[in-house]
């Protein structure tokens, strides 16, 4: 049972918060910004080109808001919807220039505000200060983090979000452009199509949300072939990869296979690593082909 005297000192560093966090969001009120095209606009300065999608799960905001408030951005010269290259499903976000200016005037807003509130604290606290609140966020992130890690067979649907987050995912992050997705999409035609009660496709799911993917195939008989491998960037780090590849060796050796062999782009330097801590050696080096572009591919090898 929690002590009382910590929910007490809980509730009141909250109080007390909720003020320090109104004065910081004073510049909202001052430039006639509402909150959520400020939280918007921080975002696609950070990362030009972003999804509706991406922006809906990054700040936790419901995408009926989110497109009313996309939509009045729109209007107000701020923002520019396009497509994300020459995929015209994914529809992305840019500021314009009118827009990047004016989140750079925000942005020099919230940078005064926080001067100010340490200006009224000594210089020498400002490091202690920022220790607790990084013990703080990592503290109060770790509780929210515990959610279960569900992994389960694809629902209606999940077959598309997995060809869009692969496009999204590796666009923003690896340059591919939409000939990986159309790969990717074709890969899952013929798992759709093809699949044996010795393949199978596994969705990893945190709190009913889509986290990540993988996906095992034969190539024959004793081999199996391990693909699509995807964290969502907000669940990484929580294990989710690891157990899906765990997951999908344990399949296969339940299936009756004695090699299992993964090859993924030179670039995913992240998907190396983790078949490297699942077991998997250096195998042979050879290319990846989707939509007639080679991309350099480390061939990996693992045997149950």
């Amino acid at each position: 049972m929690v002590r009382r005297t910590y929910l007490e000192r809980l509730r009141a560093f909250d109080r007390h918060y909720a003020g320090v966090a109104t004065r910081l969001g004073a510049r909202v009120r001052d430039s006639g910004q509402s909150a959520v095209a400020e939280r918007i606009m921080a975002e696609l300065a950070r990362m030009p080109g972003a999804s509706s999608s991406h922006l809906a799960r990054r700040l936790v905001m419901d995408k009926g808001q989110l497109s009313r408030a996309v939509s009045a951005l729109v209007s107000s010269n701020l923002v520019s919807v396009g497509s994300a290259g020459p995929d015209q499903r994914v529809r992305a976000l840019w500021l314009t220039g009118q827009g990047e200016r004016e989140a750079a005037r925000l942005e020099t807003m919230a940078a005064e505000r926080a001067a100010s509130l340490l200006a009224g604290i000594d210089p020498k606290q400002h490091g202690e200060l920022v220790a607790a609140l990084s013990t703080a966020d990592t503290i109060l992130s770790a509780g929210m983090d515990q959610a279960p890690v569900l992994l389960g067979n694809p629902a209606p649907g999940d077959m598309g979000t997995l060809i869009a987050r692969h496009g999204e995912v590796f666009n923003y992050e690896y340059g591919f452009d939409a000939r990986y997705e159309a790969w990717v999409a074709k890969s899952i035609a013929a798992y759709v199509e093809n699949a044996s009660g010795a393949e199978q496709l596994w969705i990893a799911r945190v709190n009913s949300v889509f986290a990540g993917c993988i996906m095992l195939t034969g190539s024959d008989a004793k081999t199996a072939v391990l693909a699509l491998a995807l964290v969502e960037p907000e669940f990484r780090r929580q294990g989710i990869g690891q157990a899906l590849v765990e997951t999908a060796l344990m399949f296969a050796g339940d299936a009756g296979y004695s090699t299992v062999q993964a090859s993924a782009p030179a670039k995913l330097k992240a998907a190396h690593r983790l078949f490297a801590r699942s077991g998997f050696g250096s195998d042979n080096s050879g290319v990846q082909n989707w939509a007639d572009q080679k991309i350099a591919a480390k061939g990996l090898v693992h045997r149950p």
